[in-house]
């Protein structure tokens, strides 16, 4: 690393570290390095674990992962659902134990909610796996006459439960439909434990720098959703496995022993919505302009699908599945060259394979 180092500099280094310019070696090599990949759409998360592991997954493969529970689905990062490792349950239980989102109902209904975690925890015991309908018809039986339709116990109920280490959630397209019980992949449950709370969040921040850096501490607590004293004091800890450079102001931190080799730095990708790259840094100035943020970054979190080349994003997509055939949508931030159109549609092509369908279109807006 020289002291000459470039926002394009910056911006290849990530693309490598994070396994675009230099894939995985399997899928759950590209699940544990990323700690996880954001899977509120299943089937986007599957696309990004495709485009790291340089097409040499299929469709099938990513199900036994889910049908053997080597992949799980919980609420992790910014209480989003992540798909991850199942190697990696409790440590996010460990980071996330105490972390909430909206109202903290486990303290405005003590009695009904300890109820209901009983009930799934007897559940858990009596069956191989707890369907979400049944789950969520209890949740109603027991909440509704207390809730306003909108008030989203179901949701946190249900991310307690994981990230508390009962259950997890299978995972499905288009959604979970499934939660398998603890005891199907381990033979005690995830206890709470203060003293493992900051060696767990070392060991995920010391990931995120090595396969998401160059980056900031900002950066961390917005990937993570952790608050700066958590960090600071994690980073205390690992601050002499990485390296640090500074530019336009800002500290930067990579794993030191983690060296960037050669790189197609003009591949193209299909990267699919809330890809990992677009939903792990504070700022989005290292890839985008002001108009390409506007873009990309939706109201709702919503992060669109975007067509990268090289550092260069030429606009965003959108797919239609229809039988056999599949057919895409790209529209284009500027003119977008003859030749890059037609990384365009072999990508797009290989994208239908993985699908299992073939390209019909490909149409620019």
């Amino acid at each position: 690393m020289t002291d000459k180092i470039t926002k394009q500099d910056i911006a290849y280094q990530r693309l490598y570290r994070n396994g675009l310019l230099s894939s995985f070696d399997s899928v759950l090599d590209s699940v544990s390095a990323l700690v996880g990949i954001q899977s509120q759409l299943q089937q986007f998360a599957e696309v990004s674990i495709w485009n790291r592991c340089g097409n040499k997954i299929t469709t099938s493969e990513l199900a036994e992962n889910y049908t053997n529970h080597k992949i799980i689905n919980i609420w992790s990062q910014r209480c989003t659902l992540h798909m991850c490792t199942d190697d990696d349950w409790d440590m996010l239980c460990d980071v996330y134990q105490n972390r909430t989102w909206g109202k903290k109902y486990n303290e405005l209904f003590p009695v009904e909610y300890d109820y209901l975690q009983k009930w799934v925890h007897d559940e858990c015991h009596q069956k191989k796996a707890l369907h979400k309908k049944d789950l969520l018809e209890k949740i109603k039986e027991k909440m509704a006459p207390l809730l306003s339709e909108n008030d989203y116990f179901d949701y946190f109920f249900i991310r307690s439960c994981c990230i508390n280490g009962l259950i997890f959630g299978q995972p499905d397209k288009p959604s979970i439909k499934t939660f398998i019980p603890y005891k199907k992949v381990r033979k005690d449950k995830w206890q709470q434990d203060e003293n493992r709370v900051l060696k767990s969040t070392e060991n995920m921040m010391f990931r995120y720098f090595s396969f998401y850096g160059p980056a900031t501490l900002a950066d961390f607590c917005h990937w993570s959703g952790l608050p700066s004293g958590q960090a600071k004091a994690a980073f205390k800890n690992i601050a002499d496995k990485l390296h640090a450079f500074s530019f336009d102001k800002k500290e930067y931190y990579t794993d030191k022993n983690r060296i960037c080799g050669d790189m197609m730095r003009d591949r193209l990708f299909l990267l699919g919505k809330f890809d990992p790259l677009f939903v792990s840094y504070k700022h989005k100035d290292w890839i985008a302009s002001e108009k390409q943020v506007k873009g990309i970054w939706q109201s709702a979190a919503r992060v669109e699908a975007v067509v990268l080349e090289g550092t260069e994003i030429l606009g965003t997509w959108r797919h239609i599945l229809k039988g056999k055939k599949m057919s895409l949508r790209v529209i284009p931030f500027d003119k977008i060259k003859a030749c890059s159109r037609k990384k365009i549609a072999l990508r797009a092509e290989q994208l239908a394979s993985f699908w299992n369908k073939e390209l019909d279109a490909v149409v620019y807006e």
